[in-house]
């Protein structure tokens, strides 16, 4: 004998060959609750082996279950989305068809909640590195306009500290002296520029503490590839990517180049040189070698990212200090060669 299995946000209706209604199990009316049994398939793999236990032979699913066979669609299926709304009813899941529509709305909104919470932590990664990025541009935006503001009362300022930050300090405690060729400060002058620098200060330091918030976050959801670059290259790389598993199943010649999108395209375009290295230049050890080093270096260090994501993303095993000590061998050898 043979069983057909379907659900909805009603329940679950099984049914035989002939479309009688062997067994309906009504879902409570607590959205949340159907939500959650929706996104499970705990229930239907209870009911599965239930039913070979009564002696039903096949039991055939429209999604996969365990221990039952895929059709889409099958008999259970298409009466269970025929007759929904009198099946609804009837079985008192709903008084009438407005109550269904309510909780069939409410539904919808518990299942994606529902998948929200599912989604993996690697999207918290790159959105603190994607709002770092914006906030490096703000504070940036923030000191050229300090500068000029700043500059018109003490145009030797800038020239004076070099260092952005130091530049901020300077003016939110009034470190540098008058400069005589500048215009006439006021109090309420001093002030306002005084907000503004305080302004780029506040940024500054949310940035320092994103950094460390993103460090916890990727030795969470990344520490190999963590350990082999840093939380900052790495969380780019997956920001580029798009996901872990995406960088995890992407070739180590993809990843090399991965943030050089635009000069690979002008080389398939007008045959211009390929790139040999994309976000992966930023790693100290590529930027700080000579030209001839930098693409076999690039090619050593895409081959131990597409290691460390793997392992990140599919077996959890701690292969990060590993890597980065063949790495490191790796690029001793090659600096040694080209003495």
């Amino acid at each position: 004998m043979k069983a057909y299995l379907a659900k909805s946000f009603i329940g679950i209706l099984v049914t035989d060959e002939q479309g009688k209604v062997i067994l309906y199990r009504k879902f409570p009316k607590d959205p949340k609750k159907i939500a959650r049994l929706l996104e499970s398939k705990e229930l239907e793999k209870r009911l599965v082996k239930d039913l070979k236990e009564k002696g039903y032979t096949e039991v055939i699913a429209e999604y996969d279950i365990e221990g039952a066979r895929v059709e889409f669609p099958n008999v259970a299926g298409v009466i269970l989305r025929r007759d929904l709304e009198n099946i609804a009813i009837k079985n008192n899941f709903a008084k009438n068809k407005k109550e269904l529509r309510k909780i069939l709305q409410k539904v919808a909104i518990g299942i994606c909640a529902e998948r929200f919470r599912k989604l993996p932590r690697d999207r918290v990664a790159i959105q603190v590195i994607e709002a770092i990025e914006d906030l490096t541009k703000i504070y940036n935006l923030l000191y050229e306009r300090l500068v000029e503001w700043y500059g018109l009362y003490y145009p030797t300022a800038a020239r004076q500290v070099r260092n952005l930050d130091k530049f901020v300090d300077g003016i939110l405690h009034d470190k540098f002296e008058k400069d005589e060729l500048g215009l006439e400060f006021n109090e309420r002058d001093i002030a306002y520029v005084k907000r503004y620098a305080e302004l780029a200060s506040n940024v500054k330091k949310t940035m320092k503490d994103l950094a460390k918030y993103l460090e916890d976050v990727m030795n969470e959801v990344a520490p190999n590839i963590t350990k082999l670059i840093s939380a900052k290259l790495g969380a780019k790389l997956l920001s580029t990517a798009g996901s872990l598993e995406k960088l995890a199943m992407m070739p180590a010649s993809t990843i090399q180049v991965l943030g050089a999108e635009k000069a690979l395209f002008r080389h398939l375009r007008s045959g211009a040189k390929p790139p040999k290295h994309g976000i992966i230049f930023q790693y100290p050890e590529i930027r700080n070698a000579g030209r001839k080093e930098r693409g076999k270096i690039a090619r050593i260090l895409a081959c131990k990212l597409s290691i460390a994501a793997r392992a990140d993303c599919f077996t959890h095993e701690d292969i990060g200090d590993k890597l980065k000590k063949e790495l490191e061998e790796r690029i001793r050898e090659i600096k040694k060669k080209n003495k």
